[in-house]
């Protein structure tokens, strides 16, 4: 299979949507009110070079429901209180 992973995101005020792929586009969208907790990630590669990932789950149980790669830790952060909640503007 071919595929050259390119990673995208937009957030709009009831779903978050995520495009990942050149040759093969998938795209996800969460519901956000089946958003049941975010998690910030950061192996050691991504410690080494400044990134972070941010993890979505829902109620599925069956791991992560998207992942965002290749964030900075401060927007991934950002982005993991906006989606729980915890920033209203």
């Amino acid at each position: 299979m071919l595929s050259f992973p390119r990673w995208g995101f937009r957030l709009e005020p009831d779903v978050l949507l995520i495009r990942r792929g050149v040759w093969f586009r998938t795209v996800v969208a969460i519901p956000r009110s089946r958003i049941q907790h975010v998690d910030v990630r950061r192996n050691p590669i991504e410690l080494l070079v400044g990134l972070a990932r941010l993890q979505v789950h829902t109620a599925s149980g069956l791991g992560p429901d998207g992942a965002l790669p290749g964030l900075t830790p401060e927007d991934a952060e950002r982005l993991r209180r906006e989606l729980t909640g915890a920033v209203r503007g």
